[in-house]
């Protein structure tokens, strides 16, 4: 109930009862999310907002989308104007970060992907950008790496926005264990944080490393095998998926 649970009463809008039944904040709002840390999602007369546990609004409700997110133990929330376009807006109500993006992904390893008119880019955890470039696709960052896109080809660029691995490969699987797949010619090479191939075999199919291995294909192989950060098949191909 109180913070935790939602109900829906009168006339099919949405309010919140205390653990005893009675009501804690009047069934006025289209749609509720549950309370987090003093703070709920709510959709208001066509529009979202946020508010607190006494029912005030933290957040005006005048958005197209409002999510929450979480990063060091601290409440944030995404908000969209109907274009629509992304911010930040702590749980104060104070703006962090004005709606002008038009998509974002997760804060991960303090940076997060933002979508401009232009392209992607990236900003820390102070929301400054840490770069002018912008790029066609961005992942996330991985083992302090994360894949751009220039011109249809991948390459990696660090925390500080340099390009460590230029945008030359048709596709790429990110970097873990400090070792990253990328395709040429339509096989998958081996390569280090620097961009050098590991060893001289070719692959199909890898997996993302974990623990220091990946599985993959010989070139013109059928069947799985376990591959180590060397490029060495620890285990020879002997598995269907």
């Amino acid at each position: 109930f109180y913070r935790n649970q939602k109900v829906e009463v009168s006339y099919g809008k949405w309010g919140f009862i205390n653990n005893d039944g009675s009501v804690a904040i009047e069934p006025k709002y289209d749609f509720v999310y549950q309370f987090y840390k003093g703070a709920a999602i709510v959709k208001f007369k066509g529009k979202w907002g946020v508010i607190n546990t006494n029912g005030e609004f933290l957040i005006n409700p005048e958005y197209y989308k409002v999510e929450r997110i979480e990063r060091e133990g601290a409440v944030f929330f995404y908000v969209y104007k109907p274009q629509p376009r992304f911010g930040i807006i702590d749980t104060s109500g104070k703006t962090l970060l004005y709606p002008e993006y038009h998509k974002a992904r997760n804060f991960v390893e303090d940076r997060l992907a933002v979508k401009t008119k232009k392209g992607w880019t990236f900003i820390d955890k102070r929301l400054m950008p840490i770069h002018n470039a912008v790029f066609e696709e961005v992942r996330d960052f991985s083992n302090g790496l994360a894949a751009v896109m220039q011109n249809r080809k991948w390459g990696f660029i660090n925390r500080s926005g340099s390009t460590v691995i230029p945008c030359i490969y048709r596709d790429v699987i990110d970097f873990k264990c400090d070792r990253a797949w990328a395709l040429v010619k339509g096989n998958w090479i081996l390569i280090n944080k620097y961009g050098k191939q590991i060893g001289k075999n070719t692959y199909k199919y890898p997996s993302q490393f974990s623990y220091n291995y990946a599985t993959a294909k010989k070139e013109k192989g059928s069947k799985y095998g376990v591959v180590n950060v060397n490029g060495e098949f620890v285990s020879r191909p002997k598995f269907y998926q």
